[in-house]
């Protein structure tokens, strides 16, 4: 179901944007072109002038089931970004957390406002960021409560899903540079399975 979401996301977004090249608030922007792959910068990016805002490089991306208008990324040391409108414009919204490497992404299938990002960049390359647990938020990203801070310190999370049978949001289960492990009292205590 992610991936029709995203299709769907990414009909609405050619339909929406073809256009001729110019720069607008959401940067550069380009008609598609025949025959090959097309992408337009959506944001959040680099910075233009150092007085604006970046979010680093994209490593999650996660779409609302039940609004695909509502896209939320995650990103290598800027946090976690949403967006409301497909993706013309983004708001950050985790830039007060201890950590704002964001490896995974997850928005629970039974509570669309349930949003768990885990920690941590995974690279095998000097410039990976640490993490420090989850960062969860029941609010579609407006305040967020740490979790598992104790067991991912200094961890890099790289993929979390919500267990799609248990309709109650509590079972996870996530990979990470410290194992495979399991919660299911919703991220409060987590269980190696395969460290």
């Amino acid at each position: 179901s992610q991936i029709r979401a995203l299709r769907e996301h990414r009909d609405r977004l050619e339909a929406g944007l073809r256009v001729t090249v110019d720069q607008g608030p959401g940067g550069y922007r380009s008609p598609p072109m025949t025959g090959g792959t097309n992408w337009t910068p959506m944001g959040p990016g680099p910075p233009v002038a150092l007085r604006t805002g970046h979010s680093g490089r994209a490593l999650a991306i996660t779409v609302d089931p039940t609004n695909t208008d509502t896209v939320y990324l995650g990103t290598a040391n800027g946090g976690v970004w949403k967006s409301t409108d497909r993706g013309l414009t983004w708001t950050p919204k985790s830039d007060f957390q201890r950590s704002l490497a964001i490896g995974a992404l997850a928005i629970n299938p039974s509570d669309h406002l349930h949003v768990v990002a885990g920690t941590g960049e995974f690279k095998s390359s000097g410039d990976t960021y640490y993490g420090s647990g989850l960062l969860s938020s029941t609010d579609g990203g407006d305040t967020w409560k740490e979790l598992g801070t104790a067991v991912f310190d200094r961890a890099q999370i790289t993929r979390l899903v919500f267990d799609p049978t248990d309709t109650t949001g509590r079972r996870m289960l996530l990979s990470s540079s410290a194992g495979i492990y399991e919660t299911t009292d919703g991220g409060m205590n987590w269980t190696a399975l395969k460290p």
